[in-house]
């Protein structure tokens, strides 16, 4: 995580970008605001050429006319080893704003924005930019000419070549586990439509007005791609309360709502759920030492993955 710099305000009004001020700071970089409605982010870890991938794929999203504003890239840098980004600002309060992880039930203004956002993306046909992308900072376009089962089931199975060790080590019976979900992704239909998958559909990462209908939809790239929404769904539900005391409650509740409102089965959504646990395991920290890590170990434990992979 880059922290903010004042070497980076320099750069910037440098570059004559005049009203700099630090806006936030995450796990793929900085944001300064620049003023006139455009924002920098440095990156971790990304590339120019990444970040090309990036702006094109942005650029489809903007011609897909979707009901809530995404990301355009205005500009690509490149400055003492780390690339910048130039971009439009976008409005709106985080959802996360909203939400408190001592929430017992889903609140539903925030259920229904979380809704209303898979259902902009289901109307969104992905484009090849969006095969072209690469995820978890892999160097490659993660679909390039693959089927979506395959691509998952290959992705599977680099991550768990890589951690597989230290889930092994905290997730009971994972082998046989992991040779079920293995055996589930690749039974999969490839989807009759490709929509975008964002991935990481979270409080975050989800702008609202004052009644929490969604404005924008920001931080793609992480796993972002061509494939099942079906995904996206059961990730967001995993994620809108990771933490918190009624965590699993929630889950269920938010699951059920998109069984009933989208149409994806339960199984899908559970094994997806697996297969995001097995991939991200240790996308925060390679050590597994972290929060994420744990989450994922306790998705693996959870009596419903149990149940549909054996």
């Amino acid at each position: 995580m880059k922290a903010h710099r004042e070497e980076w305000v320099s750069y910037l009004r440098r570059q004559g970008y005049n009203s700099v001020e630090p806006l936030a700071a995450g796990m793929e970089g900085a944001v300064y605001r620049l003023g006139g409605g455009l924002v920098a982010k440095i990156w971790d870890d990304r590339s120019a050429s990444d970040l090309a991938a990036l702006q094109r794929f942005y650029a489809d999203l903007l011609l897909a006319s979707l009901p809530f504003a995404t990301p355009e890239v205005i500009r690509i840098l490149e400055a003492e080893g780390s690339a910048v980004t130039i971009e439009r600002e976008l409005n709106g309060r985080p959802l996360r704003d909203y939400l408190d992880e001592g929430d017992n039930v889903a609140v539903p203004a925030a259920a229904g924005c979380v809704l209303s956002v898979l259902r902009g993306l289901g109307g969104v046909t992905a484009a090849q930019s969006a095969r072209d992308l690469p995820v978890l900072g892999a160097n490659e376009p993660f679909r390039g000419g693959q089927s979506w089962p395959d691509a998952v089931r290959r992705l599977l199975d680099e991550r768990t070549a890589a951690f597989g060790g230290q889930l092994s080590d905290a997730v009971p019976g994972f082998g046989i586990l992991y040779a079920n979900l293995s055996t589930a992704i690749s039974e999969l239909a490839p989807p009759g439509s490709e929509f975008v998958i964002h991935g990481d559909i979270c409080g975050e990462n989800i702008l609202v007005d004052e009644d929490l209908n969604p404005l924008a939809l920001l931080d793609w790239g992480f796993l972002s791609t061509a494939g099942d929404l079906a995904f996206d769904a059961s990730v967001a539900a995993g994620i809108f309360n990771m933490y918190g005391s009624s965590a699993a409650e929630i889950d269920r509740q938010l699951r059920r709502l998109f069984e009933a409102e989208l149409g994806y089965p339960a199984e899908l959504l559970i094994s997806y759920r697996a297969a995001y646990a097995v991939i991200t395991s240790n996308a925060y920290d390679p050590a597994g030492q972290d929060g994420h890590f744990a989450w994922c170990v306790r998705q693996l434990s959870s009596p419903e993955v149990r149940v549909v992979l054996g």
